[in-house]
């Protein structure tokens, strides 16, 4: 398992990031929509925040 982990680092690691991202843009999306008890829920329920990718074209 670690020896895949390693071969997969970089990848990895990237995906992490290229989600982070997106999970940020998103908030920062619904914030400037007035928008801060979607985040707090988003935060709680993966499907909901999934309804919300969507929402803002996000796929």
């Amino acid at each position: 398992m670690n020896a895949l982990r390693e071969l997969f680092k970089d990848e990895l690691e990237d995906a992490y990031k290229e989600g982070e991202n997106r999970i940020n843009l998103l908030y920062a999306r619904l914030k400037k929509d007035g928008r801060e008890q979607d985040i707090l829920r988003a935060i709680e329920d993966p499907e909901l925040c999934q309804k919300f990718f969507k929402e803002y074209g996000m796929k």
